[in-house]
């Protein structure tokens, strides 16, 4: 047993030792950035999201229930997986056009084929043009790595004149998209609901969680757009749900999968985009405020006042660590579930991760100050 022993220098105390908490952190991120020791601890820090298992336990609740996947209005997927040529997406972009959609939205990625004709070629930009404006939206791509900055295009051809978004799902797990103003240019999921007028999008916001929850849109295959009516005044997205350079991981299992084609992801975020059926993600800039408030109220109340006991063991910082993170957890838990407001706690578990060593640094050096 211990005797608590709290002092109002300690507010003086915790200060520094956030501090020190920050400047540690920051040589950590500098060395990890110049060397990559630290890649494995920033992946998965990177990779923390509580998101994924409330979308993981809401599926599974729904699942349980034999719930009934709402509706995603407005919105429907034609997809050309069995197509081997582009005569046969010209014409099925040509059936499309015919049914006046609101907006076709291209997800295919064309690139080279060894069945590519120039007849072919000449079907699909005869296709592609003679659309009204704001009718017709192609996707392309910020290149990364040693090409950064050149833009591809997913429809082979440079000359046409089309809108065109970015299509940001470029590594790692595909959580959230960003406004229709983003680090290129216009965004292909709030692109597609700004120029259609689809849902109740917010012009201020920042990131949006895309919500993975079980929802029905209408799919066709090519064969069924001569024979049904659903195309008009609808947006329609033509992709290849087969095509493994279109897949991307996701944070819940769809189809059984823990990836989806392209498609479906955009799917998902226009249903997002739906009034209430969206989760807001906590500003970053927030979210590091609210992380060094934290870190800085455990290093006052616990870690300085803990390391003035008299054969002090970690063990007890660690027990403080563990139980502030349960009852964080359940706060985010309650926001989430029922606010729907998503806040990261990674800036508060590396400043908290840190406070064991921040403050045996701090209490050494002043120790050796006042000899």
């Amino acid at each position: 047993m211990f005797k608590y022993d709290f002092q109002k220098k300690d507010f003086l105390y915790g200060g520094i030792i956030t501090a020190i908490i920050g400047l540690i952190a920051l040589v950590l991120a500098l060395i990890g950035i110049n060397t990559g020791a630290f890649d494995p601890l920033g992946q998965a820090l990177e990779n923390f999201h509580l998101s994924d298992g409330f979308f993981y336990f809401l599926n599974t609740q729904a699942k349980k229930n034999n719930a009934t996947p709402d509706a995603n209005p407005g919105v429907v997927l034609v997809d050309i997986k069995d197509c081997d040529s582009r005569e046969e997406i010209a014409d099925i972009i040509n059936l499309i056009k015919e049914a006046s959609p609101r907006l076709l939205a291209v997800d295919i990625i064309m690139g080279e084929a060894a069945s590519v004709t120039s007849e072919g070629d000449s079907a699909l930009i005869s296709a592609l043009t003679g659309w009204e404006p704001e009718k017709l939206l192609l996707a392309q791509r910020m290149i990364e790595g040693p090409e950064e900055g050149r833009i591809e295009r997913s429809f082979f051809a440079d000359n046409l004149v089309c809108l065109e978004g970015d299509v940001g799902f470029n590594n790692g797990t595909v959580r959230s998209f960003a406004p229709s103003e983003s680090f290129m240019g216009k965004e292909y999921p709030t692109f597609i609901a700004q120029i259609a007028k689809y849902g109740g999008i917010k012009e201020d916001f920042k990131e949006q969680l895309i919500n993975y929850l079980p929802v029905t849109t209408i799919r066709l295959s090519p064969d069924e757009l001569p024979a049904n009516d659903f195309l008009y005044d609808q947006i329609v997205i033509l992709g290849d749900s087969q095509d493994l350079r279109d897949f991307h991981s996701i944070p819940v299992l769809m189809d059984g999968q823990a990836r989806t084609s392209g498609m479906n992801i955009i799917a998902q975020s226009l249903y997002t985009l739906r009034p209430h059926n969206g989760y807001t993600d906590c500003p970053r800039w927030l979210a590091l405020i609210i992380g060094i408030l934290l870190t800085y109220l455990f290093c006052v109340f616990i870690a300085s006042p803990m390391f003035r006991i008299e054969h002090f063991n970690g063990l007890w910082i660690s027990i403080w660590q563990i139980t502030a993170l349960v009852v964080l957890i359940g706060l985010t838990c309650f926001l989430f579930m029922w606010v729907h407001f998503y806040m990261t706690l990674t800036y508060w578990l590396i400043g908290v991760g840190l406070s064991e060593l921040a403050t045996e640094l701090f209490y050494f050096f002043k120790k050796k100050s006042q000899r």
